[in-house]
């Protein structure tokens, strides 16, 4: 801070050097003699050294196009100004992971919670048991009415599952073929329906051929 006041001070010394010898060089003849060069000299050097001991640094040449860059320094407020904004944006992302950071342990506890709504083991088997002892039923009542089909196990009320298999299959082969030759026995009457027809018609025709 202290030295950028004493390069304000000095710029201002110099810049008001640079007019009064701007506004000398404008007061000063076309074509000046060597008595005007000398006495503008002297004018000179005695203004140098009563301004002299206010400058401090030693500044020898300053332009006044450097003023500006000199006297209003742009990049310490910059600086300045994105400091208080990093710490913002770090506060801001310091404050989102705090409040996005439980979730996970919330979104835990939701599972947890619908774990807890889902039946217990217990309720689990005891489901699983009912469903079983039905199918049990179900099949047991399929096989009591096979068995009551089959004429070689109708009388066996205590027949085991597998004789009851053993003798349905056997009685639905029986049944199979008992078809097949009765299929037999329609097409041979048929058959002999038709030959006695023939025959009808014939005896038909003689005796009416004979009145």
């Amino acid at each position: 801070m202290f030295d950028t006041e004493e390069e304000e001070i000095d710029v201002v010394s110099v810049s008001e050097k640079y007019t009064a010898a701007s506004r000398m060089n404008y007061a000063l003849p076309t074509n000046p003699s060597m008595s005007d060069r000398r006495h503008l000299q002297k004018t000179m050097e005695s203004a140098m050294g009563t301004r002299r001991p206010n400058n401090n640094n030693g500044l020898k040449i300053i332009l006044p196009t450097k003023r500006t860059a000199s006297s209003v320094p742009s990049s310490p407020p910059t600086k300045r100004k994105a400091a208080p904004i990093n710490d913002s944006r770090g506060a801001k992302r310091a404050k989102q992971y705090r409040i996005t950071n439980p979730t996970p342990y919330r979104r835990r506890g939701n599972y947890g919670h619908d774990s807890e709504s889902e039946p217990e083991p217990s309720e689990k088997r005891s489901l699983h048991n009912n469903m079983e002892r039905q199918r049990r039923i179900d099949l047991r009542n399929a096989f009591e009415y096979l068995r009551q089909l089959v004429p070689e196990v109708l009388k066996k009320e205590r027949a085991a599952k597998v004789v009851i298999l053993r003798e349905a299959a056997k009685y639905c082969d029986q049944l199979t073929y008992n078809s097949m030759s009765l299929n037999r026995q329609v097409e041979d009457l048929k058959r002999h329906q038709e030959i006695l027809r023939m025959r009808v018609s014939m005896l038909r025709r003689n005796l009416a051929l004979k009145r």
